[in-house]
């Protein structure tokens, strides 16, 4: 995560127009804006329970944002890179529905990568 304002601070000839306003995503990055914070998230790993990025995935991570961002650049080369866990069915089957023994109770388990991309199905349901 970065911040808009330190970025426009720190670069005079960047505009508010020139940071994303909305999520965008290709087929490496998410990138979304929620008031102040500029959120890049990216690629999955199979890690175990270990919640630090490997040198590699930190090395692709950051290669990534600032082929699409370079105006970001030193922002992008002083955050720490975060890992967090997702939750991943190992057939790809989307564990999806209510929960029988409570009233008012639905998962969307499962989706890895495409959480993003299956939520607003999922939520429809």
């Amino acid at each position: 995560t970065v911040s808009a304002k330190e970025a426009l601070k720190g670069n005079p000839q960047l505009k508010l127009e020139d940071l994303p306003s909305r999520i965008v995503s290709d087929k490496y990055l998410y990138t979304s804006r929620l008031g102040d914070d500029i959120r890049i998230t990216s690629i999955g790993e199979f890690g175990g329970w270990d919640t630090k990025p490997t040198p590699d995935a930190d090395a692709e991570f950051r290669r990534e944002s600032l082929s699409r961002m370079p105006h970001l650049a030193p922002l992008i080369n002083k955050v720490s890179t975060r890992c967090g866990h997702r939750p991943y069915v190992s057939d790809g089957l989307l564990l999806l529905g209510r929960i029988p023994s409570h009233e008012n109770l639905f998962v969307s388990v499962g989706p890895g990568s495409n959480g993003w991309k299956l939520a607003m199905g999922s939520g429809d349901i």
